[in-house]
């Protein structure tokens, strides 16, 4: 059985936001090539975009829901890199 199907609705759902957005970005540099201070900083600038959607109204709830998945995306790419890092016996 694959996994998406036993995972829990919410989170395959997420996931499929999460995906929807590195499509669109297919496009730029692996994160593995960036540092781990430039990938944090591409999370607090996506973390600081969901703050501003927070605080004006006039943001739609699709836009919300893009910015999550972004920092998602962000926080899922430093995770990798600190895996890969960590399986290669670096820092």
């Amino acid at each position: 059985m694959s996994s998406m199907k036993v995972m829990n609705p919410r989170l395959r759902w997420f996931v499929k936001e999460m995906q929807s957005k590195l499509r669109l970005n297919l496009y730029k540099t692996d994160a593995r090539h960036l540092s781990r201070r430039a990938i944090k900083g591409l999370l607090n600038h996506e973390v600081d975009e969901l703050s501003v959607a927070l605080r004006e109204e006039w943001f739609h709830a699709d836009m919300i829901i893009k910015e999550c998945a972004d920092i998602a995306n962000y926080a899922m790419m430093l995770a990798d890199k600190v895996y890969y890092q960590k399986k290669k016996g670096s820092k």
